[in-house]
């Protein structure tokens, strides 16, 4: 097993989501780049085959029609080159999400 990327910063251990993340949703787009849904952290492209580069797409505090995304989930890159998304939550956390589970709504992005 390899890494290839970080998301993230270093974290103190398995309970420090909110800087290490927690990826929920990977699918290579149409030029074989890894798109990546972290929940905390947004959303990001890596480039796995050479540099390992790391680009932020999507900023964990995006603001989407007038409210903060809270649980980046899924993604799925078009063959036009356009990136579609979820988001599980705007009103929770990952580590919130029974809360979610009560009553709150989904939502389809795109970039």
């Amino acid at each position: 097993m390899k890494t290839v990327a970080k998301l993230g910063h270093k974290c103190s251990g398995s309970w420090d989501v909110n800087n290490c993340g927690r990826p929920l949703g990977i699918r290579f787009d149409r030029d074989g780049y890894l798109i990546v849904a972290d929940s905390y952290l947004g959303i990001y492209k890596v480039d796995c085959e050479s540099s390992g580069q790391v680009s932020n797409l999507v900023h964990k505090n995006a603001v989407i029609e007038g409210k903060v995304a809270r649980i980046f989930n899924g993604v799925a890159p078009a063959k036009d080159g356009r990136i579609y998304y979820t988001v599980t939550s705007t009103n929770y956390a990952f580590d919130e999400a029974l809360g979610e589970m009560l009553g709150a709504h989904w939502m389809l992005s795109c970039l």
